[in-house]
């Protein structure tokens, strides 16, 4: 670096400290001055929680026979029993989840998004998964000739092999 280069370096510097100087040595007029914040009052401390109790030991579980695994065949399978009992007063065990993948024609994903709409205008939100869970419980508890008949009436879906 060159001599003059350093010294007009020098006196940039120094301007820009100067000019920081006075900006900061200039009171600020009290229009300008943010309002104070009002002091907050100090939080209440949470109560002490009380020890917790030891839990009892269970005893330990009896090993089960395994049970045998149902075959995939698409032979005639009877549908699950549906209960028209009411729900229990207890929350019920939650399931486990399976995944499930399925091709709708496209008027029947039209239908489902505008059931979904219908459904969002009288204030509740759904997903697709809870319409398609609700019309199964429907297709459920309907006889099975009229079951029979509505799938009959279901146009069919071409199946595509899926790209790798």
């Amino acid at each position: 670096m060159t001599s003059t280069l350093k010294t007009v370096l020098q006196e940039s510097l120094q301007q820009e400290d100067a000019a920081l100087k006075a900006r900061l040595d200039t009171p600020i007029p009290a229009a300008e001055t943010p309002p104070a914040r009002p002091a907050r009052a100090p939080r209440p401390r949470k109560a002490a929680a009380p020890p917790k109790a030891e839990k009892p030991v269970a005893p330990a579980k009896k090993p089960r026979a395994a049970a045998p695994k149902a075959s995939r065949s698409r032979k005639s399978v009877a549908p699950p029993e549906v209960s028209t009992a009411p729900p229990a007063a207890a929350a019920p065990k939650p399931q486990k989840v399976t995944r499930e993948s399925f091709s709708l024609p496209e008027g029947e994903a039209t239908l489902l998004r505008a059931l979904r709409t219908a459904i969002a205008k009288e204030g509740r939100i759904s997903t697709k998964s809870e319409v398609i869970r609700a019309g199964i419980q429907l297709a459920a508890s309907l006889p099975t000739p009229e079951l029979m008949a509505r799938l009959d009436t279901l146009a069919p879906v071409v199946k595509k092999k899926k790209k790798k």
